[in-house]
């Protein structure tokens, strides 16, 4: 493992719930940045989502490991300063409440950089600060929904979502990015800055160059289809495949294997140009062939003939497939509750290596009482503001 992580030092404040501000956040902890994770006495959202073992969230893990627990009530006056005396020797904050929500708590972006002009304060919103819908509640689901993506998943039938939400996880990417770029630039002029990401605003920046293509151009005159790609996913036998045909000898391999020459007179099925408008049809007509053997045996056939081609395989069988156990992206850690649990390390690597990770994430308050300490509370300070319900320790 690295000796050192690229961000040992660097003090990360985290006022965020679900996807995308929390998984920003998680980067910046893996990265080696001390990441204190505020959370409410009802906790993220994610520490009750999706599935469990021993009442222990993998979702939430995945966002969250590495970060310590901090439980505050942030509708009181001491647990706002708390926030603040946090964020005075912090660099980084990372919040994704709705727009205005934190400036009427007075932990706004002014108040909290008007205390510590270092600080890079980031903030995350669904579709911006200002705005027709910047008032309306915002999750993943809508960001793909107004930024064309779901029409994006169909040739001409009816919009799909993605199950993986792209748009949060795209936005924790981006905002990552300008963190990262703050940080640079603080480094020759001694100040941070204001990082503002919407959602919506990745989700189009991240789909623009394929399902905007068309739209890059205005007025008539546009040839060719927009963000549609000559691949497919064909039933084999006993499972699926996932091919690509990129040229016509390619799809003249193809129909002799198949036995399906009288294809080459149907005029949409001419040349890869004309199946590029018309790749739904091309798919029916040949589906019926992939299914007369099994997944090996045509994957063996299209590769031999240049085919670019795949198994598609399930998320379980996915862990097993021999080049991902040979990246040694997944490792096995032991929780007090869950027992074995499988973690995905981060997909870099340093030096040849990967990074060494705090494999589980925290209880809720489990570090609130260490926190505290740091802040030069004293313990009978904090005695009295856990028992006035200003502040939580997990077990105590």
């Amino acid at each position: 493992m690295p000796d050192r992580k690229f961000l040992e030092g660097c003090k990360v404040v985290d006022i965020s719930q679900l996807i995308a501000g929390s998984g920003a956040a998680g980067v910046l902890a893996d990265m080696g940045a001390d990441v204190v994770k505020i959370e409410s006495r009802s906790g993220d959202v994610l520490r009750n989502f999706s599935c469990e073992r021993g009442g222990y969230f993998a979702q939430y893990a995945t966002y969250n490991r590495g970060k310590r627990s901090l439980c505050l009530d942030l509708k009181t006056k001491e647990g706002v300063d708390i926030v603040r005396r946090l964020a005075e020797r912090a660099d980084i904050l990372v919040q994704n409440y709705r727009p205005g929500a934190l400036d009427r708590l007075g932990l706004g972006e002014k108040e909290l950089r008007g205390r510590n002009r270092r600080l890079i304060y980031a903030s995350i919103s669904g579709v911006g600060a200002t705005g027709p819908y910047s008032d309306q509640p915002v999750m993943d689901m809508v960001v793909q929904a107004l930024s064309g993506i779901c029409f994006s998943q169909t040739n001409g039938g009816a919009p799909q979502m993605l199950r993986v939400p792209i748009a949060d996880k795209i936005t924790a990417a981006t905002t990552v990015q300008w963190i990262l770029a703050a940080l640079f630039q603080r480094e020759k002029t001694g100040n941070g800055a204001h990082v503002e990401v919407a959602m919506l605003d990745a989700a189009v920046s991240f789909a623009w160059a394929e399902i905007f293509n068309r739209d890059a151009y205005v007025g008539g005159g546009v040839n060719g289809t927009p963000g549609l790609s000559p691949y497919w996913v064909a039933e084999t036998r006993d499972g699926y495949i996932v091919w690509a045909c990129s040229k016509d000898e390619h799809v003249d391999a193809l129909l002799e294997i198949m036995g399906k020459t009288a294809l080459h007179a149907d005029p949409r099925l001419a040349s890869m140009a004309v199946i590029r408008e018309n790749l739904e049809h091309f798919s029916r007509s040949v589906s019926d062939g992939f299914r007369t053997r099994t997944s090996d045996e045509w994957l063996g056939i299209l590769r031999k003939i240049g085919i670019l081609c795949s198994p598609v395989l399930k998320p379980q069988d996915a862990l097993d497939d021999p080049q991902l156990v040979h990246n040694g992206l997944v490792r096995t850690a032991e929780h007090q509750t869950a027992g074995t649990c499988r973690v995905c390390l981060p997909s870099g690597r340093v030096n040849g290596e990967r990074y060494d990770v705090d494999l589980c994430a925290s209880e809720l308050g489990q570090h609130t009482d260490e926190v505290l300490r740091e802040l030069n509370y004293s313990a009978q300070d904090i005695s009295r503001l856990k028992a006035s319900g200003v502040a939580y320790q997990y077990g105590g």
